[in-house]
């Protein structure tokens, strides 16, 4: 295990103002400037802005954080959050098909068609990423997190810089969730009005071992209010990916331990109704839906096949017929990735650029 030390700032241009000093008022939050020789950040106290030193408490922009990790990072920005411990390497007693097994990696592209792998890996011990802009216009990554409660695994959220390249692990807030009800398999999409649904995988009532999707509902993407059964059948279904088509919602969600996918639809997207199951399939393989975007007027949705050879985007115009990209997005590379490529999320940045999350199995 490395223990690596991270400073992050913000990249605000220094304001002509008042000399910087802890507690002084400042204009902007994220704003940074030197004065004599310590450097201080503009940060939100209450209702007023003020100057901080930037070593600054945790939590706040700008914090110096010692993690143990070999792969990520802190990154500054003007949300708050409260910072989530995280863990390097593969858990123990963990495996590929479990978070804690898993590592996710990030690519980027300018078209959405052609990708290029980041080096550096996002976090260890997390899977099943979906990714949103959120509502100060930075990415935010949700993902199934090891253990997070200390015994049960659960959705997290990780908090981005605007390009995608540095990340800070924060905790999130549930209200009104059943007993037991953690949630993992993170579906997320944005709803009109600037809010956000999430979709998750979790027992269809307490106690019962028959899988279902419930539904949540979140201003911020950090407080998460419950809000029922999305959709269930007699079979367990989990690992959903939703997405509109007009007036009508789609979701289709793997049936138990299968790489089939049942297919329901929604006029409100909080109750689903079945329309039918089986397999997904490109030019006769089976694929696995996993998060839908619209990109220029197309909505696609991205998939992999299992067990994890490729990813590659999938076009549809009604939600239940398939056209394929030209080419793979990302073909799975042993020098890169460990076993598989699968899950991946992708969304498009304020710089028009396109950010893919994906997990892939750790050594």
């Amino acid at each position: 295990m490395v223990v690596v030390a991270v400073v992050v700032t913000s990249g605000s241009a220094v304001a002509s103002v008042a000399p910087a000093i802890q507690g002084n008022k400042c204009a902007k939050v994220g704003s940074t400037r030197t004065y004599k020789k310590v450097s201080y950040i503009c940060t939100a106290s209450g209702k007023k802005k003020v100057w901080q030193t930037a070593s600054s408490s945790p939590g706040t922009a700008g914090t110096t954080t010692t993690v143990a990790s070999t792969t990520t990072t802190v990154a500054s920005t003007t949300t708050d959050c409260n910072l989530r411990t995280t863990g390097s390497g593969k858990a123990a007693g963990a495996n590929e098909s479990m978070p804690g097994g898993n590592r996710v990696r990030a690519a980027i592209s300018s078209d959405g068609i052609t990708w290029s792998r980041i080096p550096d890996a996002i976090l260890d011990q997390i899977g099943t990423p979906s990714l949103v802009i959120g509502p100060k216009g930075l990415p935010l990554l949700y993902t199934t997190a090891h253990q997070v409660n200390g015994r049960q695994d659960g959705f997290v959220v990780s908090i981005g810089t605007a390009d995608g390249r540095s990340w800070r692990h924060c905790q999130v807030s549930l209200k009104g969730f059943p007993a037991g009800l953690l949630g993992v398999d993170p579906d997320v999409v944005s709803l009109s009005g600037g809010s956000y649904r999430m979709y998750l995988t979790g027992s269809a009532s307490p106690g019962s071992s028959r899988i279902a999707i419930h539904y949540a509902d979140s201003a911020d993407g950090l407080t998460w209010t419950y809000g029922g059964l999305a959709f269930e059948h007699s079979e367990s279904i989990l690992d959903s990916v939703t997405f509109q088509v007009g007036a009508s919602w789609h979701m289709y969600a793997l049936i138990g331990s299968s790489t089939d996918m049942i297919h329901g639809i929604s006029s409100d997207g909080r109750t689903f109704t079945f329309v039918g199951k089986g397999p997904v399939l490109l030019n006769g393989q089976k694929v696995v839906l996993s998060q839908a975007i619209v990109m220029s007027g197309q909505i696609r949705v991205f998939a992999f096949a299992p067990p994890g050879s490729w990813v590659r985007s999938l076009i549809t115009t009604d939600g239940t017929n398939w056209t394929p990209d030209a080419q793979a997005a990302l073909v799975f590379d042993s020098s890169v990735e460990y076993k598989f490529i699968r899950d991946p999320a992708v969304v498009q940045l304020t710089n028009s650029s396109y950010l893919m999350a994906y997990a892939t199995a750790i050594p």
